[in-house]
Order: C-alpha cells, then structure tokens, then sequence
C-alpha cells in the first residue's frame, strides 16, 4: 500500500496543458531480490521526491504504472502484453531490478516500439549496441568495471592473476567479457575458482599455485567466509592483493557471525585491498536539474526512509535521476513537436508509436544534465560516469583513483595508496636470476700459483732434457718416464687457469667446447703423471667422452628463504652429460684401488731393509710422492663433489689437489744437479756380478735403456739357464769320480785349506759369458756342507776335508751366482743377502775374496 500510494500522488497535475508520458515501472513489489533486499520499496521514496520536483517545477510530467513483475521472465512479459492494450499506450519501461527480466525485456522492446531505462548496472551482453539498441542504463555496465580492472593490473605491471567468481548469470558474462580483455591485454588467467559452500578448498588451490594477484567476483553474503578461510591460510599481507570487483554495488558489509572469524581477523584480510565501485551519489555541491544539491537530496531521501522504516539500497540516487532523464526526454519532444505544429493543444494526435519511439530514443542520446549523482549523459546506451576504487585502510576505504567511462582513462591518485609492504605486491614469487662467479681476486691467486709451479716445472724439463737435472733415479725407473711426468703435470696445471673461467669472463659460447678442453687437460695431465698405475685411464675418459659428450647447462641451486616480495634462485655454469652420474662411479671405482696399490707398492719399498741407503733414499721419495698423489687426488675428487653447488669452492678445492700434488713430487722427486762422474763404457753383451764383503758399502748406479736392458737381460737369463744345466752335469760326474778315485797326500797338500781368497777360473769365461767373481763361503756352508757325509767311512772323511770342501765351493758357489741372481729374475738363497748388482750396466770386474 506505501509503494502505491507514492505511485498515485498528486492526480491533478497529470490533467494539465502539458504532455504526461505513461511510464511501466516494472519492478516486484512482495518478492525479495538475490541480494534479500527489497528494492521496491527502498525506491519509492526516491521516486516520490523525483515526481515531486517535477510537479513544483510544472512543465511535463512522469506518469508510473507499476507492473509487479515477481522476478519472473514469464509473469513481466504477460504483464507488458496486457499493458499495451490499455490506455494510454506506454512508450518507456523503467526498472531493472531483476537482471533475467531486464534481459528479456531488453530483447522485446525494440520490435514493441518502446525504450527500456535501466536505473541497474547492465552486463556484459546487454551492452552491446547492434543487438539491444533501445536499452539505456543510469549506471555503467560491467564491461566498464572489468576494464578499469584491467588498467589497473596493467598499471602495477600485473601478469598472473586468479579470479574467484561466484555462481549466477550476471556474474558468469562479467566473467567471460573479463576473460576477453585479459587476453587481449596479454594477461594471465592462472587459475579461476568458484566460491562454493567451502571456500577453503577453493583458496588452498590458489595458495599452491603461487597465485599473489586475487581478484574476487562475488556478492557480499559470501565474501566474509571466504575472507576467513583467507585468514586462516595467511593470504594476506604483503605478499597477496585483493581486488573486489562486483558492479556497482558502493556498500561492503562484512557477515562476522556467518564467516566464524573475529572483525579483526576480516579486517587483516582486507587491509590494503581495493574495491571497485559506483559512488551513490556526487561529491560536489552543485545543484543539479531538479534544483537540489546531492547533500540536499541525501538528507531528504534519509528522512523519508525513517519515517517510514523502510530499507536504503544505493540505486536510489540513479532511479531519482532515471526520473528526470524521462522528464527532459519528454520535454525534448514537447518542444520538437512545438516547432513543428505550432502551439497545438494536443500535437501528439498526429504521430505513430513508432514515430514516438524514434524521436524518444533520439531525445534520450542527447540528454545532458547535473543530477544528483553526477553529470547525466549516455554513450551507446550506457551512462558516462566514474568507476571508483577505493582501498581499505584502517577499517575504512580511501579514494585512491577513478576511472573515467567518457575518455577510457584510469586515473590513481599515489599519494593515497598504502600497501602493507614497501609497494605494490608482486604477481609471484619473484624469482631474481643470478649467477655464482668465482671472484677475480681467487681466480688470480690460484692462477699465480699455478703459473709459478708451471715455470717451476718447465725449467726441471728443460734441465732434464738436457741432462743437467736427473728427476727420480730409482730402479727401473728410465728417462723416459721422468719426462712423460713432466708433461703429465704441465697438462694439470694447465686445467687451473681454464677452470676458473664462466659465463662472467667468456661469452656463453665459448664454454660448451672449454668443457671438454678442461676434461682433457686434467685427464692426460692425470694419466701421463701417474702412467705407471693408471695407463688404462685413457679407455674411460675416451669412452666416456664419444658416447656421452660434455654441455653447458646453468645449474640451478636451491632458492633461498622467501623475502618480502618473493625468492632469489642462484645458478652457475657446470658441465654435465647426460650419465654424469655413472661415468663418475665408474671412474671412482677404477680410480680408488689403484691409488691404494700404488701407495702400497710404494711403501712396501720405502720399508725394505735389504738394500743400500741410496736405494732406500729414492724408495722413500718414491712412495711420499705416490702416496702425495693419491690423498690430493682423493681429496680433490671429494672436494669437487661436496662444493658443486658453491662454484669458488668448486674452483678452490681442485685447484689446491692439483698445486699440491704436482709441486710436493717435484719438492720429493729432485735432486740437486751436480756434475757426473765420468763412466766406463757399458758392453752390451755382458753382465757383471760381485759378491760383496761382509760389510756394505753404497753402490753406483748408472741410467741406461729400459727397454734395451729388459731384452739383454732376458736372453743372457736363457743363456745361463742352459749353462747351469751343463754345469750340473758335469759336477754330478766330478763329484762321482772324487767318491771313486782317493786322492794322493801330496795332492791333498796341494790342495789345503786355507782362509784366504781362492780364486779359479770359470769355463763361462771362455765361452764368452763373462767373468765371474766369487769368494769363499761363511763358516756355516762350510759346516753343513761338512755334515752331509757320514764320518764312519774312511774315504768320506778325506773328501770332507778342508782341501776337498774349498774346491768344490770354488767351482758351485760361481753357478749358483748365475742362477739365483735377483737381476735375471732368480730367487735369493742363503748367500743372495750379500750378492747385489748395478741396475743396468757396470764394468766386467774380477773376483773379489
């Protein structure tokens, strides 16, 4: 009854001179909108004052018929249908309370002849022209929304972004005409959730896809629960912005008793979002068509709504404005018709709906006035205003900027704008590239080092070669090899210098091949140094290069804790291949025992207790160095595997192996150069064994070929093995016949005994083998010669006389030289302790008591 009544006031004036255009107000009068409001009567009062101005103003007049359309599509068609036929006949439908009827309506009014006024936002789809040309809106329509949105993330340089929307047709084609902007914007829509009973879910997918930008398309009633699953997953503060775009809607009410959160727990989330929205009415103090100021109106629309206890909603501002649009429409064609037919008492007699509608639709293009709610005039249907965004600060909402629908432009006012961080949040985890160089400082240290240690080692080269520095003299260990060691460490010390090398220093180019060049340097430097045990280290470092080549990749580290806006994620150049993994293993374990038998050979020799100091000397230079070699090179393995992530680690802990294990063997390894002896010419074809004193004295050794001696030892050992056999023999039948045949006294006498040196030639000497030298046995061969003959026989005793045990020594004791001899491959006895050779070569010498 209120809602009617302020419909029907004041009757008389609708019998004035002057034109009273039928206007359908289609509106539901009992049925509660979405939004549990009931817009009908919120309006009413704002409608009533309208009709009222124009009434104290005179001139045409608005004439309101409701039609109770009940939200219903059906019942609102039903209801226009029966309107036409009644009188008079209605040129303008006012409403849009219920978008699924404006929508159906929208679709109608054209083809009836008759203009549809919106006093609601439009959506996305009735905003386009060639479909619905005769609807017109008093509040921008959606599109608008979503394009001050847009701006405003291109403004913050904003590229991934999540949309949380709600379920609903208006809010569904604000979605979709959103999703056509971004993309042409070249914005990303990361990922998009509908609000549902739990929300949480919802959120929680948002949170792991490392979403920061959240935009929220969503009506009021569920905004404060999903606030609270916000607050409780912690996306808020810095690190996240909301953005609150819903239509025009200016209120934000906050439901704490709904949502299960306190107002502070609300507030936290929505500290520093902004809102987009419509402003109920204008900011300024200009009065406008209908002779009030927006403060004015305000405080009677107030007045009127607590008298008589009814709802506010913020379209009551636009719906009073609504009013005055009609009423200068009406007096536009008032005044055409006018000019027209002169002063006619009824000049609208003569003219068609269709006619009406025309000139009503061109009358509402050209409308231009001051409302209440701002300047009043249309573009393509919708009203020119300002989209608002405000952010919310300090439970309040600060202007921070406005979009103008007019010129497309979005203007933000920087002093007001706060954030919680130090700025704007970023779009996600920012993650800062940056590359791990080895310091120059580092890298010239160990650079200079390994330059010293290479000019070290080239001047031990180059002495060498010429004979004025003999680099490790021990058994068996020939020229050749020295030389091969030298190179081996200039090779490795040349890895230094290349490996401290990356992207800082050469183009990125350049390091795929520099990969294989360092892997190559170290490995022939590693292999020729230390041939003597790892000469098949070749086969792996080849093999593993042919079938799985080295690249570039940029190795990307862990990211460190999370900053304010986002992380830094370190890399740095390495070189990898596709089985790194393996080839490694399967180097370590050839490489590990071998380094363990070439440190135990080495210390066996260092150990020995039966050879000459000098000997003993190099033993023990021999096995520091291995052993020297193996720890730096364990270490250097283990280093490069625990510091791959830390590049001056992954430099220094290898640089510092290879300096200290090619500068400790050339410290251990070198003598001082002094000048040769001068040596007697070697034949070749002869070998020389001496039977030393009792008392040791130090030995010479003289270099010689290796090879060559290998070979003069191996032919003269197959020489004298079938000599031995001969003389076998022939001691065999000598020591029958002496068992046979007693000697006479006067040749026992010949033949005694005594301590001095006895000394007789070999037959080997006359073949050409070489003399022999040899000396008497101890005391203790003599005794168990003595012993192995029965002394109960008389002519046993005369054969184990001294005379008899000092000829046969002097004839065996030269085989056994030959045979047991350690230089041609035999087996010590019980005399080899005191029997020692020269390593290659020394002069034939006599025989030595």
């Amino acid at each position: 009854m209120l809602v009617l009544t302020y419909l029907w006031v004041s009757p008389p004036c609708l019998a004035e001179a002057h034109i009273s255009m039928p206007v359908l107000w289609v509106m539901p009068v009992a049925t509660v909108t979405p939004e549990k409001q009931n817009v009908t009567a919120a309006l009413a009062p704002a409608l009533w004052l309208a009709l009222e101005d124009l009434r104290r103003q005179g001139g045409s007049q608005i004439h309101l018929q409701l039609l109770d359309s009940r939200c219903d599509s059906a019942t609102a068609l039903k209801g226009l249908f029966d309107a036409m036929w009644e009188e008079p006949g209605h040129l303008i439908i006012f409403g849009g309370a219920c978008p699924q009827v404006t929508a159906v309506l929208a679709r109608s009014v054209h083809a009836l002849h008759m203009v549809q006024l919106s006093f609601t936002a439009m959506s996305a789809e009735l905003s386009d022209r060639r479909r619905y040309p005769s609807l017109f809106s008093m509040v921008p329509s959606d599109r608008a929304f979503n394009t001050a949105l847009v701006q405003l993330l291109q403004h913050f340089s904003w590229t991934r972004v999540a949309l949380l929307t709600q379920e609903g047709a208006r809010l569904s084609q604000m979605k979709k005409n959103l999703f056509h902007q971004l993309m042409k914007a070249d914005i990303q829509m990361t990922e998009t959730q509908r609000v549902t009973e739990d929300p949480c879910l919802k959120l929680k997918k948002l949170k792991d896809s490392d979403v920061r930008i959240i935009v929220g398309q969503m009506e009021e009633g569920s905004a404060s629960k999903v606030f609270c699953c916000a607050y409780r997953l912690n996306l808020f503060g810095p690190r996240y912005q909301w953005i609150l775009s819903t239509g025009p809607d200016p209120v934000w009410r906050l439901d704490m008793e709904g949502s299960g959160c306190t107002q502070h727990a609300l507030h936290s989330v929505l500290e520093g979002s902004i809102r987009l929205n419509l402003p109920p009415l204008s900011d300024t103090h200009i009065r406008g068509v209908s002779g009030r100021t927006p403060l004015e109106y305000e405080q009677a629309y107030l007045s009127e709504i607590h008298q008589e206890m009814t709802p506010d909603t913020y379209l009551h501002g636009y719906a009073y404005d609504g009013v005055w649009v009609m009423a200068k429409a009406v007096r536009h064609i008032t005044e055409r018709l006018k000019r027209r037919d002169g002063h006619s008492a009824n000049p609208n007699l003569s003219i068609t709906q269709e006619r009406m509608a025309d000139m009503l639709l061109d009358a509402l293009k050209e409308t231009q006035f001051e409302g209440v709610t701002g300047p009043v005039l249309f573009r393509n249907g919708e009203r020119v205003a300002s989209v608002e965004l405000r952010q919310f600060q300090a439970t309040r909402e600060t202007l921070v900027g406005q979009y103008n629908t007019f010129t497309q432009k979005l203007q933000l006012f920087p002093d007001m704008l706060k954030f919680s961080g130090s700025g704007p949040a970023e779009d996600g985890t920012v993650v800062r590239v940056q590359r791990r160089n080895i310091g120059l400082v580092l890298y010239a240290v160990l650079t200079s080092a390994a330059a010293l240690v290479f000019i070290a080692t080239l001047t031990i080269l180059f002495h060498s070669i010429s004979d004025c520095i003999c680099f490790w003299e021990p058994r068996g260990y020939g020229r050749p090899l020295d030389l091969l060691h030298l190179l081996g460490i200039l090779l490795t010390l040349s890895w230094v210098p290349l490996a401290g090398l990356d992207g800082a220093l050469v183009p990125i180019w350049v390091l795929e091949p520099l990969c294989s060049v360092r892997l190559w340097l170290l490995m022939l430097g590693h292999c020729m140094g230390f041939g003597v045990l790892f000469t098949r280290s070749l086969n792996i470092y080849t093999g593993k290069l042919v079938l799985d080549p080295l690249r570039r990749v940029e190795h990307v580290l862990e990211s460190s804790a999370h900053v304010e806006k986002g992380s830094v994620r370190w890399f740095s150049d390495c070189c990898v291949s596709a089985n790194t993994d393996l080839w490694l293993t399967a180097v370590y374990a050839y490489k590990a025992p071998l380094l363990g038998l070439g440190c135990f050979i080495a210390c066996s020799m260092a150990t020995r207790k039966d050879v000459t100091q000098e000997v003993a000397r190099e033993s023990r230079r021999l096995a520091l160095s291995v052993c020297s070699v193996a720890l730096t090179s364990g270490l250097g393995a283990l280093g490069c595997l625990l510091s791959s992530n830390r590049p001056q680690l992954h430099f220094l802990l290898p640089s510092i192996a290879i300096l200290t294990g090619t500068a400790l063997p050339l410290l251990w390894g070198v003598r001082a150069a002094g000048p040769r002896e001068a040596e007697p010419p070697v034949a070749p074809d002869k070998v020389s064994f001496r039977v030393p004193p009792a008392e040791h004295t130090p030995l010479q050794s003289s270099p010689e070929s290796q090879e060559g001696r290998v070979q003069l030892l191996t032919s003269n050992n197959q020489q004298l093995r079938r000599r031995r056999t001969q003389l076998d023999d022939e001691i065999e039948t000598i020591t029958m016949e002496i068992d046979s045949t007693p000697l006479p006294d006067h040749q026992i006498s010949d033949h005694s005994y005594t301590r001095g040196p006895v000394s007789k030639p070999h037959p080997a000497s006359q073949s050409g083998l070489g003399s022999v030298q040899h000396s008497s046995c101890p005391s203790t061969v003599a005794q168990v010669s003595c012993q192995s003959f029965p002394k109960s026989s008389p002519g046993v005793e005369k054969l184990n006389s001294p005379e008899h045990v000092g000829r046969r020594l002097s004839i065996q004791l030269p085989i056994l030289h030959h045979a047991y001899h350690p230089g041609i491959g035999g087996v010590a006895t019980s005399c080899s302790s005191l029997l020692e050779s020269h390593d290659t070569a020394g002069p034939l010498a006599d025989s030595q008591v």
